[in-house]
């Protein structure tokens, strides 16, 4: 995630040249671009590995000798492939994919022969996709355009020194919760907001975080069987890590999306499009007698 030296608008760290000015030195840029890139490939490679599936299922079309059928959802799998491949670095990309979104949306509508349920299940992923494309249009096209969001001021980290921040007991440490999240080939581990507390309140802010994981950490092979009882451990038996200051603000420097949650949003992303969406619409539909 870097910054152009010559022309000082953001570009994305795979880019050789800078689109604008095409210098080709580049230096880091803050945690706001950084989060706006993650969505936007967040969006990209959801959509990209998406369309591999409906490409499969244009074949299976054709080859149930529906050619028209075939032709129409084959085309519309091209579309999403190719638009979604070139968000990064076109706002004509963004319009497209948000025009083919909604037009999944209506598509579905289409199976209202079938029943409401199977409407609704066909109709879930485009409106939700939609709805997110509308809520993130403002800020993700201003990054397209070149602009650069007004830098948050950074959290106060909670200083090491003093009482818990609840109780305000002495035995007191900075720590914070773990959270692993996984599903098949993919597994994600992050850390929350760091907060001064004693054992027993350090346990319990740990605690959503808990539930997480054990619900959710074991779904991805290998990584989810190792890093969900490590992450367990550590909230049940620690109340969380702690992390050296000057340790974390050196790794945020250099990555800032260094222990966020964002960061591993690209790669779920991929997993969920190619495998989990169409996995889970099967499972649905033929629990609803398809």
């Amino acid at each position: 995630m870097l910054r152009c030296n010559d022309c000082s608008r953001p570009v994305a760290a795979r880019w050789p040249r800078c689109r604008w000015c095409r210098a080709v030195r580049h230096r880091p840029y803050g945690t706001e671009v950084a989060i706006l890139d993650a969505w936007l490939d967040t969006l990209r490679n959801f959509g990209a590995s998406l369309s591999l599936p409906l490409a499969g299922a244009a074949v299976g079309l054709y080859l149930d000798d529906q050619p028209l059928s075939a032709a129409l959802l084959g085309l519309y799998a091209v579309l999403m492939l190719v638009s979604h491949l070139l968000l990064p670095w076109f706002a004509l990309s963004w319009h497209v994919a948000q025009g083919l979104w909604g037009l999944g949306v209506l598509t579905s509508l289409g199976f209202i022969t079938m029943g409401l349920a199977e409407t609704a299940v066909f109709a879930a992923l485009p409106v939700m996709v939609s709805v997110a494309m509308l809520k993130w249009r403002a800020p993700l096209l201003a990054r397209l355009a070149g602009s650069t969001p007004e830098p948050k001021q950074a959290p106060r980290r909670p200083s090491r020194w003093g009482g818990c921040e609840v109780c305000g007991e002495s035995n007191a440490r900075v720590v914070a919760p773990v959270w692993c999240v996984s599903m098949l080939v993919v597994t994600t581990r992050w850390t929350g907001e760091f907060h001064r507390l004693c054992g027993h309140h350090a346990l319990l802010r740990a605690l959503p975080a808990t539930l997480c994981s054990a619900l959710v950490g074991w779904w991805g092979i290998p990584w989810g069987m190792f890093w969900t009882p490590l992450a367990l451990y550590q909230n049940v038996v620690e109340g969380g890590v702690e992390e050296d200051p000057n340790q974390y603000d050196a790794r945020v420097s250099a990555d800032p999306l260094h222990g966020r949650w964002e960061s591993y949003l690209p790669p779920m992303a991929m997993a969920l499009g190619l495998l989990g969406i169409p996995f889970g619409l099967l499972v649905v539909m033929s629990k609803l007698g398809h």
